[in-house]
């Protein structure tokens, strides 16, 4: 009896052995199965994203290559000329703005979007709200409107550029889909507003084409468009949207949708704010230099074609301009000069041989006073908040991303006006 006994435990171990190793090998069938579909998945995901891109980007590619034929076949005409200047400048901001998306929504997913925490004042977004879409705006006859309600606390402190690119993503949108001589309104609300800290919402609605139902529970996801020729038809990503939803939870903000097709659109945007209250009486507004004449400028690009760009711009302002191709040669050249010979640094940050960021800690050690006075202005296609906590760190005095804006450019040199030992 007791071998029988030993036998049948012996036995059932094994059963349950056996049958353990069955489970661990389903398990594990199962969690291979389930590997295989998010690997599907994520090719399949990888696969439409560079077909998208390799559309979205050589729709743009094609027409300035066009356009620069073009003009070049018909120089004498300049009629054409505009007419293909004119498309290529188009081209370029779609080009410039597919970019934008693609980035900036690679830094949203890998964790790597960096908030500002900076004072600014809420009529500043207001007025660039009304001032960047502009021509869009009226070259479609939409009748376009900004409204203010109960705005108390105008002075305050969060990521500026964050938020215009929030409502500038839907108000881009508006613009798009909305019908010819169609309206847009954005209205801007000051919440209830408790101890040092305050609520903005912004509404803002059209009169466009609207979307389905169905469409809006899959707004926010990335590449999405409600039909297959929107991307054709209308242009765009399909990202805009889902980096709006993303920086908004950066923020721990809110956004809602309501859109009838046919009809029109309308968004509610809620943003949670601190008040600055450490602001003086008196604001004295920003004076824009346009006159440049008698100021030396050491610019440090080691791309011809930027170089030129930004000599030309420069040069036309009345700027005198020395190249340096690298961050060791502008070095040596601001060693080998006489005190305050420059007046300001436009200084690259990506370049061969010595970085914009080495060079300007290179030249703020320099045994000089000019050294440590001199403006150094960050000129670069690095362009993510990141990069001007970098260029700040390194010694810098500004940040100006590229593509270059030449009243941007020439704000942020007015700046330094009293540091410039030229002005007059």
């Amino acid at each position: 009896n007791f071998i029988i006994i030993c036998m049948s435990v012996t036995f059932l171990i094994v059963i349950l052995l056996c049958s353990a190793q069955l489970n661990h090998v389903k398990k594990n069938r199962a969690e291979l199965a389930l590997a295989k579909e998010d690997a599907e998945r994520a090719n399949d995901a990888k696969s439409n994203f560079l077909a998208r891109m390799s559309h979205d980007i050589r729709t743009p590619m094609n027409g300035i290559m066009g356009m620069t034929r073009i003009a070049k076949e018909n120089v004498s005409e300049p009629e054409k000329v505009e007419f293909a200047l004119d498309k290529i400048d188009s081209a370029s901001n779609q080009l410039k703005n597919l970019i934008n998306d693609v980035l900036d929504m690679s830094k949203l997913e890998s964790g790597k979007t960096i908030l500002s925490y900076e004072p600014f004042n809420i009529n500043d977004i207001i007025t660039n709200l009304r001032d960047v879409f502009s021509e869009a705006i009226a070259e479609k006859g939409i009748e376009f409107e900004i409204k203010k309600h109960n705005i108390i606390h105008e002075e305050l402190i969060g990521s500026p550029l964050h938020i215009q690119r929030i409502i500038q993503n839907i108000e881009s949108n508006a613009i798009k889909y909305n019908k010819p001589n169609g309206s847009l309104k954005i209205e801007i609300e000051e919440l209830n507003a408790i101890e040092d800290m305050t609520r903005f919402r912004f509404t803002i609605s059209d009169t466009g084409i609207g979307m389905s139902r169905e469409f809006t529970e899959h707004l926010f996801e990335p590449f999405s468009r409600e039909n297959d020729n929107a991307g054709t038809e209308y242009m765009g990503t399909g990202l805009g949207m889902a980096i709006t939803k993303e920086l908004l939870e950066l923020m721990n903000g809110t956004i809602s949708v309501d859109s009838c097709q046919g009809v029109g659109t309308e968004f509610v945007v809620e943003i949670p704010l601190d008040i600055n209250k450490n602001i003086s009486p008196e604001k004295n507004e920003e004076k824009v230099l346009d006159n440049l004449s008698g100021i030396k400028i050491l610019l440090v690009e080691d791309n011809e074609i930027n170089a030129e760009i930004a000599k030309y711009i420069l040069n036309g302002a009345g700027a005198g301009i020395e190249l340096a191709k690298d961050g060791k040669e502008a070095v040596e050249a601001f060693y080998a000069s006489k005190e305050y010979y420059y007046d300001l640094i436009l200084m690259d940050v990506m370049m061969p041989v010595m970085n914009g960021y080495e060079a300007t800690r290179q030249i703020r050690s320099l045994d000089r006073k000019d050294a440590k006075e001199v403006p150094i202005i960050a000129m670069t296609a690095n362009a993510f908040t990141k990069d001007k906590q970098d260029a700040i760190e390194a010694g810098m005095n500004e940040h100006v991303a590229k593509p270059l804006d030449i009243k941007l450019l020439l704000r942020v040199i007015s700046r330094y006006k009293d540091k410039i030992s030229r002005f007059r």
